[in-house]
């Protein structure tokens, strides 16, 4: 998994490049939570 604060940091570094990142991340992150979910 993704390290959270690296992942902010770079955010606020780079703002415009690491947009993207974080989105995807979340996204990710989300949509491997539902698929636990329909697993139960």
């Amino acid at each position: 998994m993704v390290d959270l604060f690296s992942l902010i940091k770079d955010y606020l570094v780079d703002q415009e490049g690491r947009i993207r990142q974080l989105i995807t991340w979340f996204l990710n992150v989300l949509m491997e939570e539902e698929a636990l979910l329909e697993v139960s």
